[in-house]
């Protein structure tokens, strides 16, 4: 057995700062790596996004979980199949916390972490905001069925921060707005100025019908001079919708 400067080299450590210090490498060199979008596809098509919610997601420093968030948000960014993936693996940890919350009182810490990977998601500008918004819908609602509603618990750790979530899309925070330049908040009431033909099919839409996507609606909704839209005139659009 070889040693050096006292250090071990034939056993391994079982010390924890070495064991987070090497997940926290793995994670830069892995998110280094998602840059390639060939790399991209690689990892995700060997089951990286699967991996890093059901271990690395809720383990390890607060750091270290904000970095997961960061590199599964790079994961799925701009990436339709692979953001779906995240969504679905997402709603079926909560809706299983939901279904066994009687046996598991602490339904906040089993939740907790999906709901922010789910928030953080969405604030990235992608073409796959629209599937992420979807999942958020999808689990609010589940949270306000009548079954549902008799559980406070459920209540307080599913559906408020849901809300919180949509709530941010439509009526960014004050922060936001300063970035963009803009000096007031942009008005609620202009959700209610659409016209009936351009109002959306809810129930069709939370299924995923492509006939009531955003892209679709944008088209009907599209003036001759939408072409010259700014970004934030796109993003009012996206509140509209």
């Amino acid at each position: 057995m070889e040693w050096k400067f006292g250090i071990n080299y034939g056993k391994p450590s079982n010390c924890f700062g070495c064991a987070s210090a090497a997940v926290e490498h793995c994670i830069t060199l892995l998110r280094a790596l998602v840059t390639n979008t060939n790399l991209r596809h690689v990892l995700c098509s060997q089951g990286m996004i699967q991996e890093l919610i059901d271990f690395n997601l809720r383990r390890g420093t607060l750091h270290v979980r904000s970095e997961v968030r960061s590199l599964l948000c790079l994961l799925t960014k701009d990436n339709r199949r692979e953001t779906e993936e995240m969504n679905n693996i997402i709603m079926t940890h909560i809706s299983a916390a939901d279904e066994g919350h009687l046996f598991n009182p602490d339904l906040g810490s089993s939740v907790r972490h999906e709901i922010l990977l789910l928030a953080n998601s969405l604030k990235q500008e992608d073409t796959c905001w629209e599937f992420r918004v979807r999942c958020v819908m999808r689990l609010f609602l589940m949270g306000m069925s009548e079954m549902q509603l008799k559980q406070p618990v459920i209540m307080e750790c599913v559906t408020l921060p849901c809300l919180r979530i949509l709530e941010h899309l439509i009526r960014p925070d004050k922060s936001q707005i300063a970035k963009d330049g803009s000096q007031e908040e942009p008005p609620v009431s202009a959700v209610m100025a659409l016209p009936p033909e351009l109002h959306v099919n809810s129930a069709e839409w939370l299924t995923g019908n492509q006939k009531y996507s955003y892209q679709n609606w944008q088209k009907m909704s599209a003036s001759p001079t939408s072409s010259a839209a700014d970004d934030t005139n796109s993003r009012e659009e996206r509140r509209n919708y």
